[in-house]
């Protein structure tokens, strides 16, 4: 209710009250509907998830609002999900025909005759590249340690653009390679469990402070196809639960590698040895899908003596050691060590000087 000024003729001052009017029974059920659909919205926000719960999978304690687990889970997915079941970690892609055959060329291209024909001289290429490197960087210091982790990432980025293109990176400073290895670190941060709270919380990804992860998205989509994670094809059981069709499944490989049934009860702890003993229960297969890994670590211990660094040495905790635990892919810390040379020098030099001549058609000019 509202009065009007009073009229300034002659006479007695009058005052005119005026009531608001009032709400038609039309616009006060809307506004009830909306209040209701707001409840509602954020009701489901809140509680519901994209898939219902699938009985037999547990689910951890401690579950709140708009957030589920993510919060009950911490920053290391994998080692909160180890200590309760075999969680998730890694996206796995589904057993359909596509993946069958890409698995079939992978399992070709690994066996011992092709790794003999086809990928001795690659590894030759970049053994010789990776000893080079570590000269040239312990040449630069005066106690002769080293940081190899960006010639080990050079190596491993090398052997798919030798496959694909004949074509290969040699210098570490190279800003492609930069680039190349900071767009596959952010994808990684992209496809990790734990470091997108935007993926799982949708209400996010409307804030303000959203904005430069979401121009960060788009500029690496542009820049490269990205692959989502995998989800299964059609409903399966697994040890007597049904997964329905298009649930996301993962495989949570730090727990896979470190189980105690089949490594012992000193799983988690490093120790090399425990694939030399004969007798363990445990029976390694022929290593021909890591045989590229031995070939080059026997090269490089037949070339250097390493000595861990005593200012920044490795970290051997297996869980530790990730730079990043909220990343999709594992990342080891910075480290340093120390090289020192077995053979002499024009022993080291005419070596790799065999390796060059014997690979030089690998490489497009």
């Amino acid at each position: 209710m509202s009065a009007t000024p009073p009229s300034s003729g002659p006479g007695p001052l009058t005052y005119t009250l005026t009531h608001p009017p009032t709400p038609t029974p039309a616009l006060a059920l809307a506004i009830i509907l909306l209040l209701l659909f707001l409840l509602h919205t954020l009701y489901t926000h809140a509680y519901t998830t994209d898939h219902p719960r699938i009985p037999g999978i547990p689910e951890p304690a401690g579950a709140v609002a708009f957030y589920g687990h993510l919060r009950a889970l911490g920053d290391d997915h994998p080692s909160a999900f180890q200590r309760g079941s075999q969680g998730a970690t890694i996206g796995t892609s589904p057993w359909d025909p596509s993946c069958k055959r890409k698995r079939t060329a992978v399992g070709a291209f690994m066996t011992r005759p092709a790794i003999q024909s086809r990928a001795a001289p690659l590894i030759d290429l970049e053994t010789r590249g990776l000893i080079a490197g570590l000269l040239s960087a312990s040449a630069s210091t005066t106690n002769n340690e080293v940081d190899p982790r960006l010639l080990f990432l050079r190596a491993t980025l090398n052997f798919t653009t030798l496959l694909c293109y004949a074509a290969r990176f040699d210098d570490p400073a190279d800003p492609l390679l930069a680039d190349i290895l900071t767009t596959a670190h952010a994808v990684s941060t992209f496809r990790s469990t734990a470091g997108n709270d935007h993926d799982h919380v949708p209400l996010l990804r409307h804030l303000p402070s959203s904005a430069p992860r979401r121009r960060l998205a788009k500029d690496l989509a542009a820049r490269r196809d990205l692959l989502p994670p995998r989800r299964t094809f059609k409903e399966m059981e697994y040890e007597g639960v049904r997964i329905p069709k298009g649930v996301t499944v993962y495989v949570n490989a730090q727990a896979v590698n470190h189980d105690e049934t089949a490594y012992g009860p000193d799983a988690h702890v490093f120790r090399p040895e425990r694939w030399l003993d004969p007798d363990s229960k445990f029976k390694v297969p022929a290593p021909y899908h890591y045989s590229i890994l031995y070939t080059m670590f026997v090269r490089l211990i037949i070339h250097f003596k390493f000595t861990a660094s005593k200012e920044a040495p490795p970290t051997t905790d297996y869980i530790d050691f990730n730079e990043n635990r909220k990343d999709a892919s594992v990342l080891p810390k910075r480290y340093r060590v120390k090289l020192e040379e077995r053979e002499p020098r024009e022993v080291l030099e005419r070596n790799l000087e065999q390796s060059k001549n014997a690979t030089s058609h690998l490489v497009l000019a």
